[in-house]
């Protein structure tokens, strides 16, 4: 499995490389229906406008239709001009997409609507790989934010744990 979104009390799960997303009942677990994937797929969030923000590794998010997963638009990443690629895990919160860059310990935070990036947030260290027997792959890759109470949480794949962290300058 790779992204995961909640809409209307469906969960979408992208799955890598078999061109499906899976679509759960969220309350029962339930598998409901599956649908293509336009390319392989990495990360999966909902946007104020009711869509879908699709990452497949690359500078390129992909806005689809959350019924249909059909592509409605695309953005391509840029700092400065230069293209932004390994997008990866995505999270929509207060009006960016923010999207972790996989193999890096970096965050970027996206204008939604031109694909600029807004600012990076690093994140190197916050964890100590040789103590707790990490590999190379097993880097940041999970991001969560609470409405609710205004947090932002950042994990990994096989981290053993999640950090609440909070952006300073």
């Amino acid at each position: 499995g790779e992204g995961l979104a909640s809409r209307n009390g469906t969960l979408v799960q992208l799955t890598l490389n078999s061109g499906q997303a899976i679509f759960w009942d969220k309350n029962t677990f339930t598998q409901t229906t599956t649908r293509p994937t336009p390319v392989p797929a990495w990360g999966l969030t909902l946007t104020n406008a009711d869509q879908f923000a699709f990452s497949d590794g690359t500078s390129t998010i992909r806005f689809l239709n959350p019924t249909d997963l059909s592509e409605i638009r695309r953005i391509t990443v840029t700092d400065n001009g230069q293209q932004v690629n390994l997008l990866n895990e995505l999270e929509f919160i207060n009006g960016l997409l923010y999207a972790n860059r996989f193999t890096t310990d970096e965050i970027v935070a996206i204008n939604p609507n031109d694909g600029v990036v807004q600012f990076r947030i690093n994140l190197s260290g916050i964890i100590d790989k040789q103590a707790f027997n990490l590999g190379i792959n097993d880097v940041l890759n999970g991001i969560a934010y609470d409405t609710s109470l205004n947090r932002l949480f950042v994990t990994g794949k096989r981290w053993p744990f999640l950090y609440q962290i909070e952006l300073v300058q």
